[in-house]
Formats: structure tokens, sequence, C-alpha cells
């Protein structure tokens, strides 16, 4: 009985297991390329902000001209590499150097799909030294006491969220209001300099329908890692 049990769980487990690989998808933006079209800047009102690829990474450079200086800055390069409406996934990036700014993750909704600039009003912002909570939703507060500098890796399923750094877990919280994301991409923050910069790289998204997209060159063995986890 023991036996017939025991072969009974090995055929489920084989018959379950390669339908969730199947499922499942990645999606690596290594930056080894200047193509971008993947990405979406909204309109740079200011015109002190520049996103682009050098050396194999996402370079972000601030420079604010002489005059009065802001109290603080952000700039956002959103994802639109393919449609996203996705309850459950985990998005995680690389953070080579940061000269007087911070880099960030934002995760959310947008209020208006057609309106690219309507990312913030309904999305966190997850810093590597604080965490701003969506506008719309006032009630959610996670723990702000952040300290991270290695990497940013946010898991989320219908609603909650995890955020860990380097393989360590960081903080979690739920926020109701969010139980599907279609909103992703990277954020800059600079606080009262006139110069800044930051530099990134390997930008992966991971889970349930997502793009499955094999990478070439130096993200690899990235993927190889993903793929056994």
């Amino acid at each position: 009985m023991k036996a017939r049990y025991a072969l009974f769980l090995i055929i489920i487990t084989l018959l379950c297991v390669p339908g969730q690989m199947l499922s499942a998808g990645t999606w690596i933006e290594n930056f080894n390329s200047d193509n971008l079209d993947s990405w979406k800047i909204p309109e740079d009102r200011v015109g002190v902000s520049t996103w682009q690829v050098k050396n194999g990474h996402l370079d972000y450079n601030f420079s604010h001209p002489q005059g009065k200086l802001f109290m603080l800055y952000t700039s956002v390069f959103l994802f639109n590499g393919f449609p996203l409406n996705v309850d459950s996934f985990r998005v995680k990036l690389a953070i080579l150097d940061t000269h007087n700014s911070m880099v960030g993750i934002v995760v959310g909704k947008y209020t208006n799909i057609n309106n690219w600039i309507n990312y913030w009003r309904s999305s966190y912002k997850f810093f590597q030294r604080s965490v701003w909570p969506p506008i719309d939703f006032p009630g959610q507060q996670p723990d702000m006491r952040l300290d991270i500098d290695k990497d940013i890796e946010i898991f989320f399923d219908k609603g909650h969220f995890e955020l860990m750094s380097n393989g360590k877990h960081i903080l979690e919280f739920d926020d109701p209001n969010l139980q599907t994301i279609d909103c992703l991409g990277i954020i800059a923050y600079v606080h009262q300099k006139r110069l800044a910069s930051f530099q990134v790289d390997d930008f992966v998204i991971f889970g349930p329908n997502i793009l499955d997209v094999r990478p070439k060159g130096k993200a690899a063995v990235l993927w190889g890692e993903l793929k056994r986890q």
C-alpha cells in the first residue's frame, strides 16, 4: 500500500512540475545593446536628466543648471517591452554605483494607461533607503528604514509585497488595493544636488505570464541561475 502511495505521489509530481515550469517565463534586460525599445521615458519637463546605455549597463546622469535648486527631483524609466497585467511575479535590478542619488524600482498601476505620467499616484517606489507609498492609497506605510547597496529584488503576489537585497529579507507588507500590476520601471531620485549619477544592470522580470526571452552575452549565466530556482 505504501509503495502504491509513493508511486502515486511521484506520478503527480511529474505531471504537475513541468506545467508550472512551462507557465513561467523570464525577461532580462542586460543593457548590452543601444536599443532601448522596451523602455519609455516620460517627457522630462526640466530637461536635466539622461538615460543611456554605456559600457554594457544603464547609465543615468543628472545635471542641474545654475540657479535655484529643486528640493527633490525624480525621473522614471518605464518598462513597455510587452503588456503587463500580472498578479504574481518578481523583479530584480543590479546596482553598480551611485553618486549623489538613489535608484529604485517602480511597481504599481497606471491610473490612465494612455498617460505615462500617471504611474505616480498608484505605485510603490522601492528606493535604496526608503519606500514611497502610492498617493491614492495613503493607509499603507511600510517600514522606511532601509540600507540597500547591491541590488533590489521585489516579490509580488496578489497584493503581497516582499523586498529583498543580496538574498536577504528586508521587509514585507500587504496592500489590498493592488491585486494586479501593469506598471513597472526604474526610478531616479536626487535631492538638492547639481550633479548626480548612477549605473545599473540586469533588470530581470520572472513569473507566470511573463514573456520568455533568452538573453545573449553576459546575462546567460543569470538566465541559468533563474531557471534552476
